[in-house]
């Protein structure tokens, strides 16, 4: 196994959430609607590079406020995936994509979301009235559920905020970023099919800002992370001809659809420069055993990144996973606030 510590310049670090989670014990989930920023002081030493960010954020914000709770973006967004189906885009136009690239780096994210739509055991269903649609997507909802001493389920609270705001920033930063959708998910989901009312693309429509930076392709099979023979040929044909020499994957579930779709890329690309992220990276519920999730939360209910990127990095884990990846890491971000020592 070849380890890496995967260092990108930047200044820009992601905070997430609007409330910290309280100390474990009776807390309730925090509120997920909004993304706030963090930016380290030993980093951002540019101010002109800082003021473009916050402007960054601050049209994020105003989009998420405005454009995407009117009823006309609802409408269209709860109809179908709006970002570009990989096998849509002539060849010709492939190399046009590589200026999304920053230092190369291509991000893959498989299977967003899973927990929320596939395997969530929690009814959180629309309304079946198409006249008013829902003012938060089945993922903010889950972020409202009280955890309480649940410890799993605020695992996976947290999960889905990471990768949630990961998303969000990264696709406004005009990022390259591939998304893996299942395929035909329309009739997995567990809330069940409800037609003009389609959850999952709302999602994927809001966290990708519906950017041109960003792309999907679908797995061969809902509840699979492989690539067909064609869709994994035509992927690595595109990140060849984009220049992408480091491909950072995300999403879920290690050891599950996350590990096959390592599988299937570095059988195609090689293992060199292909790296699996603990900080986007989802464990499934069924494999968060007392084994495996000791330490995986701090005492204020965020996850610990050293203890996920330990446990990715040992045999077996979480007794799912068959081979060891390499890990990067998100250097350039941190997705929680730090208290200053001299804070009183």
């Amino acid at each position: 196994m070849r380890h890496a510590n995967i260092k990108f310049s930047g200044l820009i670090l992601i905070l997430m959430g609007v409330l910290m989670l309280a100390p474990l014990g009776c807390a309730s989930a925090p509120k997920g609607d909004d993304i706030r920023v963090y930016l380290n002081p030993k980093r951002a030493t540019d101010p002109g590079e800082v003021e473009r960010f916050g402007q960054v954020l601050k049209e994020l914000r105003q989009r998420n406020e405005t454009v995407e709770k009117s009823p006309e973006w609802l409408r269209e967004a709860y109809g179908s995936v709006k970002i570009k189906l990989l096998n849509d885009i002539p060849r010709e136009e492939f190399a046009g994509y590589g200026k999304y690239l920053k230092k190369n780096a291509a991000y893959i994210i498989v299977h967003p979301a899973y927990y929320a739509f596939f395997e969530n055991d929690v009814i959180l269903s629309s309304e079946k009235d198409k006249t008013v649609f829902p003012e938060k997507n089945i993922v903010e909802r889950l972020y409202d559920r009280l955890s309480f001493f649940d410890l799993n389920f605020k695992i996976m609270q947290e999960q889905e905020r990471l990768l949630r705001d990961f998303l969000e920033v990264m696709s406004a930063e005009k990022r390259l970023i591939i998304v893996v959708l299942p395929l035909d998910y329309e009739g997995h989901l567990s809330y069940g099919r409800i037609p003009g009312l389609d959850e999952y693309a709302r999602y994927i429509n809001e966290v990708t800002n519906e950017s041109e930076s960003v792309i999907y392709v679908k797995s061969s099979d809902w509840n699979l992370g492989y690539l067909t023979e064609e869709n994994l040929g035509l992927l690595s044909d595109f990140l060849r001809e984009i220049g992408a020499r480091h491909i950072l994957l995300g999403g879920g579930y290690i050891g599950r659809c996350l590990e096959n779709f390592y599988m299937s890329i570095t059988g195609s690309f090689g293992t060199n420069e292909v790296y699996v992220l603990p900080e986007i990276a989802a464990v499934s519920p069924r494999d968060l055993s007392d084994a495996w999730t000791g330490g995986l939360l701090t005492g204020e209910g965020r996850i610990d990144f050293k203890t996920a990127a330990r446990n990715l990095k040992k045999p077996n884990a979480y007794g799912i996973q068959r081979i060891m990846p390499n890990v990067g890491r998100l250097s350039i971000y941190d997705f929680y606030p730090r208290t200053p020592k001299n804070k009183p």
